[in-house]
């Protein structure tokens, strides 16, 4: 089969097309396509040299304006005691049962976990007065709703329940010690029973994991000497005059 110069000519010039159309496809287009995205990146890291070169004078400025942040937030967290394990808790009670001769007759651990803070879910209740009721109606007071505060925040909770002999008096000069301890420890649950004389402290132990250790940290290694035998006057007062 013989091709004239004709046919010649327009099935080179059809390949000559084809290759054009092959280089475009797979050569030209993927090639502008990695340019256009090496545009994009330049231009991205050209606006991060820009942050750089303005934010660089003020470096030493913005490290300080860093550490005066931690020491802020650090010194928040600070009014939560960090976690601390059943050992350790005993350096805060054993010491105040040895001063007022209590006799430690059980305890029990609740493991940590993560909770979100409670408050108190009642109040106390006014005394009730029917006059006072009839009086206020007279004069339209609105009684005032008490608002219980809630959060949504998690901090490590931890219980220690203690039960001991004591009596009341040194009972309630325990309750009074842990109050004034003004720590994320509170007292959530206690009672004394007259019958037996014997009371029951339940510690809530709110804690937090410190970004910065506290000025004054709590010895934990130190030996502890306690003890107590649980006996004492039941006629003691609980509440003299000019404290204990």
């Amino acid at each position: 089969m013989r091709i004239s110069k004709r046919e010649a000519f327009l099935l080179f010039i059809l390949a000559f097309v084809g290759i054009i159309g092959m280089m475009i496809a797979f050569l030209i287009l993927p090639m502008l396509n990695e340019l256009d995205a090496n545009k994009a990146v330049l231009s991205e890291l050209e606006v991060r040299k820009l942050v750089i070169d303005t934010t660089l004078p003020n470096e030493a400025n913005l490290k300080k304006q860093l550490d005066d942040k931690l020491i802020e937030v650090s010194s928040v967290l600070h009014a939560f005691e960090s976690p601390i394990n059943e050992a350790q808790f005993e350096y805060w009670v054993l010491p105040l049962t040895t001063k007022y001769d209590m006799r430690i007759t059980n305890t029990d651990f609740v493991e940590m976990s993560a909770n979100s803070p409670v408050a108190i879910d009642t109040v106390p209740s006014d005394v009730f007065y029917p006059i006072r009721d009839i009086v206020d109606k007279y004069h339209e007071v609105v009684a005032e709703e008490i608002e219980i505060p809630t959060t949504s925040s998690l901090l490590v909770l931890s219980q220690y329940t203690y039960e001991v002999n004591t009596t009341y008096a040194r009972y309630v000069y325990f309750l009074d010690a842990v109050r004034d301890w003004k720590t994320s420890i509170l007292i959530s649950n206690s009672s004394y029973n007259f019958e037996d004389a014997t009371a029951s402290f339940t510690f809530d132990l709110y804690a937090l994991e410190q970004l910065l250790p506290k000025d004054i940290e709590k010895e934990y290694t130190s030996d502890i000497i306690a003890g107590g035998s649980g006996k004492g006057d039941p006629n003691e007062d609980p509440h003299p005059e000019g404290g204990k």
